[in-house]
């Protein structure tokens, strides 16, 4: 009880996720993509994989997989967020590290997981 991922930072490979999604949206700060910014209130890294790669217009399955770990609900409004928090993911005060795969009928797994995957949360 009272665990909430507070201070943490999950790592993600999937097929990308809906960074503008209530749950990962931050008004004050753009996501930060191939470059860390640990002020962004959900998101500190959003990286397309290989490097040089699109970020994915396949968010589905990332978004679901980073919502059930990491999700925050954020809006201007304090009703709808008290409405919507019960859905919050699992660690909803952690921050991801996301890594964005491509679509899922063409997963890009990059040949060197370390350098290309592992490397910023190492």
């Amino acid at each position: 009880n009272g665990l909430n991922g507070s201070g943490q930072i999950v790592a993600i490979a999937d097929t990308g996720i809906d960074y503008d999604m209530c749950f990962f949206h931050d008004p004050e700060c753009p996501v930060p993509v191939n470059t860390v910014n640990m002020k962004h209130r959900k998101i500190i890294v959003y990286r397309p994989l290989p490097p040089g790669s699109e970020l994915s217009s396949d968010t589905s399955h990332g978004t679901h997989t980073a919502g059930s770990i990491a999700g925050e609900a954020s809006y201007s409004d304090p009703s709808v967020v008290q409405a919507i928090s019960v859905i919050n993911g699992m660690a909803f005060r952690s921050k991801l590290a996301v890594y964005d795969l491509g679509p899922k009928q063409q997963i890009r797994i990059p040949g060197n997981l370390y350098e290309d995957l592992f490397e910023i949360v190492a």
